[in-house]
Formats: C-alpha cells, sequence, structure tokens
C-alpha cells in the first residue's frame, strides 16, 4: 500500500509523534510520501521524498499574486495547487493521511480543486478540533463534508471523540480512537535510585494556558515551604506564556528550584527524564473547552520508568487504562495544593516501591500505548478507507 501523508509544518517540536509514527510506518507500506506546507530546519534529513505546497518557497509578489487570483477563484490561500496535483499524479497514494485536522482542510480543498476523490484517513489531536474555525470560516463544513465520501478521522483518546463529533457532526462509525504512540529507541527503560535529598521533577510542555505551568510552580512552592521538601522542577519547553512563569518563580522564592530548560532535542528529552524522580502535567481545562486530549509525554516518562502525576482534565487519564498503582496519581485541576499532595504521596511512595512494581505499571501501560499498535491499527483503517464509496 503507498500511503501520502499530509502536514501543515515539517515537523514542530511538539509534533514528534508524528515523526515517529510516519518512521514506524515506512516498515509497513510499500511507498510513502510526505506533503507539507514548509519545512522546518531538520525536515530534510528524514529518508523519505518531502513536496512543500505552500507559496512560501517563493518570491513575495508571487506569492501575492497567486493568493490574489487564489481568492478570485474562492481557492485556499497559500497552496500551489499545481504541484499538490503534480505529486498526486507522480505518486499516485492508495491513501493520504492528513495529520491535524489543518492537514486535513487543507488536503479536502486540493482535492476540490482538481475534482479528485482520494480514501482518508485524518487524525486529530487538540487544537485542531477546538482551534480550527479561527483559521478559517469554512474549517468546520469541510472537514465535515470529508465523511460524506471514503474518510475515516481518528483521535488518542475517547475524550477527544467527543468534542470531535460535537464540533463536526461526524458519524461515530467514522470515527476510531487510536492510541498514541512514541520512540522506543529513545525513550527505554531506566532504573534509577530512590529519590536523593533533593527530589527532581520533569515536566515537558509548550508555555501555553491549558498546561496549567502556574500551578506547577505554585505546587512546587508548597512543598518547599510547608512540607520544608527540597525541590528541582525541571521545566522543558517555550512559548507565550515562559516569562509569567518566570515571573511567578521568581515572587514565589523558586530561582534556585525552578529550571527552565527551553525546547531541547527529542533525545536530550529522554535524557532529563532519566534524570529525574518524578514526571508532572498540570494541565487545565480551557473557557473555550480546550484540554489536554492526550500527552504523548506522560508516556514517554512511564516508559523510562517514572512514575507522573497528571491532572483530572481531558484524556490524561485515559492513558493509565484504569491501571491502579501509586506509579499514576490522577489530581484535581487548577488545584495547586491537591497537586502538590500528590507529588508528595509518590515521592514518599517512591522510597519503599521496589523495581517490580515499576516495572509492572509500565508494562501494562506500554502494552495499551506503543507505536507498534499505533501502526497496526493504522494500517487497518488505510484497509477501511480503500473499502469505502467515493461518496454517501
Amino acid at each position: 500500500m503507498k500511503v501520502m501523508h499530509h502536514v501543515t509544518k515539517y515537523l514542530p517540536p511538539s509534533q514528534t509523534f508524528v515523526r515517529d509514527v510516519i518512521a514506524e510506518l515506512e516498515h509497513h507500506t510499500e511507498g510513502m510520501e510526505v506533503i507539507c506546507h514548509g519545512v522546518m530546519d531538520d525536515g530534510t534529513l528524514d529518508p523519505y521524498p518531502i513536496t512543500d505546497i505552500s507559496l512560501g518557497r517563493i518570491p513575495v509578489w508571487r506569492r501575492k499574486l497567486r493568493n490574489r487570483l487564489n481568492r478570485l477563484r474562492s481557492f485556499a490561500p497559500n497552496i500551489d495547487f499545481a504541484r499538490w496535483h503534480k505529486a498526486l499524479n507522480r505518486f499516485c497514494p492508495d491513501v493520504t493521511h492528513c495529520h491535524f485536522g489543518t492537514a486535513g482542510y487543507y488536503h479536502a480543498k486540493c482535492m476540490d480543486r482538481y475534482q479528485k476523490v482520494v480514501p482518508t484517513i485524518v487524525s486529530f489531536h487538540g487544537y485542531d478540533v477546538f482551534w480550527g474555525q479561527r483559521f478559517h470560516a469554512d474549517y468546520t463544513s469541510t472537514i465535515s463534508k470529508l465523511a460524506e465520501g471514503p474518510t475515516i478521522f481518528t483521535c488518542p483518546s475517547e475524550y477527544l471523540a467527543d468534542q470531535v463529533i460535537q464540533t463536526f457532526h461526524i458519524p461515530r462509525s467514522r470515527l476510531k480512537v487510536v492510541r498514541n504512540g512514541f520512540n522506543p529507541d529513545l525513550f527505554t527503560w531506566c532504573t534509577t535510585p530512590s529519590p536523593g535529598k533533593r527530589l527532581t521533577i520533569c515536566s515537558v510542555a509548550r508555555f501555553i494556558p491549558v498546561k496549567g505551568h502556574e500551578y506547577l510552580v505554585e505546587a512546587v512552592a508548597i512543598l518547599k515551604r510547608e512540607l520544608d521538601m527540597d525541590v528541582h522542577l525541571k521545566l522543558i519547553g517555550d512559548g507565550e506564556k515562559l516569562a509569567d512563569a518566570k515571573e511567578l518563580a521568581t515572587a514565589l522564592g523558586l530561582k534556585n528550584n525552578v529550571e527552565f530548560l527551553g525546547t531541547l532535542e527529542h533525545f536530550r528529552v529522554a535524557e532529563h527524564m532519566k534524570s529525574s524522580d518524578i514526571y508532572v502535567q498540570a494541565s487545565c481545562t480551557q473557557p473555550d473547552g480546550q484540554a489536554e486530549t492526550f500527552g504523548v509525554a506522560i508516556l514517554e516518562a512511564i516508559a523510562v520508568g517514572l512514575p507522573v502525576v497528571v491532572t483530572n482534565s481531558g484524556g490524561m487519564k485515559e492513558i493509565f487504562g484504569g491501571i491502579g498503582s501509586p506509579m499514576g496519581q490522577v489530581v484535581e485541576e487548577r488545584d495547586s495544593a491537591s497537586l502538590a499532595r500528590g507529588l508528595a504521596f509518590v515521592a514518599q511512595e517512591l522510597k519503599t516501591l521496589d523495581v517490580a512494581e515499576k516495572q509492572r505499571f509500565r508494562e501494562s501501560v506500554l502494552q495499551l500505548n506503543n507505536i507498534q499498535s499505533t501502526c497496526r491499527d493504522l494500517m487497518s483503517l488505510y484497509s477501511v478507507a480503500l473499502s469505502l464509496p467515493s461518496a454517501g
């Protein structure tokens, strides 16, 4: 089976899981290419062909002219439709897999432009459900219309599945939950000793409102002030709320307790996890309904052997699959005190928790969430999409 993967930017650091699944799928397909709307710095190092169909690679004056013509013809902006069509005819994919709903939107516009029908998979991951309408006024209707043809939709959690149905009114029979995987070569089991005098906590997330960094910083202040714990919090990521988090850490007297590491290469994220005692995700549901829909970094932390503390927001707790263990704690969202209690509980449990319990939790979670299962599910869905009628 020949698969064309359609993404928007190829690929930001927050979407390493997309590259991981594309790389793994290469072993299961007869051919593979990537269509994108801009290639980031290291994208050209990947072994499969990548075609940039954005107008960003041409001179500004030509781009403005193309976009003016696109508007006059009621076409989507910033797309080189002819380049997409040429790539499609050259490669002749059996299926196109759109990673994120935004890629599905552009794919639909390209098919409409040339009256093409290609069996399609659209994988939603979060912002593409909550924010898509902000990008394009006809985003929701365009995605909904895809369900009239040979299209299957996926998402990583039951929580997000409910949001997808509410937003796009897609038939449940066309929507499948396919859990995200992770890179097993980077995030390997690491036996770490019980925490020493200083407790090291790690969190990987963009500094945006939904990630709840302020509650995590406040929780560290509680651990230090009320429980007299020596805590080292490592925050990996960048974003619009970074300055606010730094200001809060300083105001709470945590300059020596909170380390801001910025955006790191994936292998360095793995290294920092392996040198930590606990992983935490303090995400919180936003007024517009946006929430953490899965959390690949949580899965990566479990893979290296860390206990994890997550909030009761979105689909994060689904990663545990109902498995009860001190290694996986769920606390209230937007509640710094609850978060601090959860961290303190896990820190105490780690003093007596044996390696066998850590491995049991890890293996149980990874049976539910792994890159091999993800790819098997996707290959099966590619076949389903191929069997669907072109319309109706």
